[in-house]
C-alpha cells in the first residue's frame, strides 16, 4: 500500500539513494561513468543533508512509500521565480514502480499545495534533454517546453537541459485528477 508524507532529516540516506539510481539509470549519456559510478551518491548525501537539515522556508519534499520503501519523491520550492512560480526541483520514482502513478499523484499533492497556498503563479522544471522518458511523462501532463539552455551546474560534463512550464495550474490539476491512481 502506498503511503505519501513530508521527508525528515531521517530520510537523507534513502533519497540520496534513489536520486543517484535515477540518474544513473537515466544520465549515461549526461555525466562521465566516474561520476556516476563513484561520486554521485556522495554528492546527493551531501545535497539532501543540506536540504533537509536546513531546509528553505519554501521548500516541500513528498514521499511515496511503498511496506516502508521509499519509491518516489518530489521536491519543490514554492514561489522560486516571479515569472514562472514554483520550481519542481526533483521528480523521481524507483523504476519498477513507473507506470503506477506515483509521479502523477506525487505532482498532485504539489499541486493541491499550491491551490492550498493560493499560489497563482505558474511550475516549472528543467529536465537534461536526453531523458525521453520524463519527457514524454510532463508533455502527456501538458507541460510546455520553452527554453533549451546548456548547463553544467550537476555532474561533471556539460549537458542540454529543457524548462517546461505550466502556467495554469488549475488546467494541471485537471490533467493530474484524470490520470491520478
Amino acid at each position: 500500500m502506498l503511503v505519501f508524507r513530508n521527508a525528515n532529516k531521517n530520510d537523507v540516506e534513502s533519497i540520496a539513494k534513489l536520486h543517484a539510481k535515477s540518474w544513473q539509470e537515466n544520465y549515461k549519456d549526461s555525466f562521465s561513468q566516474d561520476f556516476l559510478t563513484n561520486k554521485v551518491h556522495e554528492d546527493r548525501i551531501a545535497l539532501w543533508t543540506q536540504r533537509l537539515e536546513n531546509p528553505q522556508k519554501n521548500q516541500s519534499v513528498i514521499l511515496a512509500e511503498d511496506s516502508g520503501q521509499l519509491v518516489g519523491f518530489i521536491c519543490v520550492y514554492f514561489e522560486h521565480d516571479k515569472n514562472y512560480g514554483t520550481l519542481l526541483d526533483n521528480l523521481h520514482v524507483n523504476s519498477k514502480f513507473k507506470g503506477k502513478g506515483i509521479g502523477t499523484n506525487l505532482i498532485s499533492r504539489i499541486v493541491s499545495d499550491m491551490k492550498a497556498k493560493g499560489l497563482t503563479t505558474g511550475l516549472y522544471l528543467w529536465v537534461l534533454d536526453n531523458n525521453i522518458s520524463a519527457i514524454k511523462f510532463y508533455e502527456n501532463l501538458g507541460g510546455l517546453m520553452i527554453e533549451k539552455v546548456e548547463g553544467n551546474d550537476i555532474g561533471d560534463k556539460s549537458f542540454f537541459k529543457l524548462r517546461y512550464f505550466w502556467d495554469n495550474i488549475m488546467s494541471l490539476s485537471s490533467k493530474v485528477a484524470s490520470k491520478k491512481i
